[in-house]
C-alpha cells in the first residue's frame, strides 16, 4: 500500500515538476533584449589615403 501511494505521488508530482523546470529554464534564454549602445564598426579602404580605389 505504501508503494502504491509512492508510486501515485511521483506520478503526478513529474508532470508538475517538469512544467516548472521547463519554465524556469526557457526564462533564461531571453537574453538578447539588452541595449548595449552602438558596436565600433571595421572598415578596409583600398587605395589611397582618401579612399578614392573603393570609389
Amino acid at each position: 500500500a505504501v508503494a502504491m501511494a509512492a508510486l501515485n505521488y511521483f506520478t503526478l508530482l513529474r508532470p508538475g515538476s517538469l512544467f516548472l523546470f521547463f519554465l524556469l529554464f526557457t526564462s533564461r534564454l531571453t537574453g538578447s533584449y539588452g541595449d548595449y549602445g552602438w558596436q565600433s564598426g571595421h572598415a578596409t579602404f583600398y587605395g589611397g589615403g582618401d579612399a578614392s580605389g573603393t570609389m
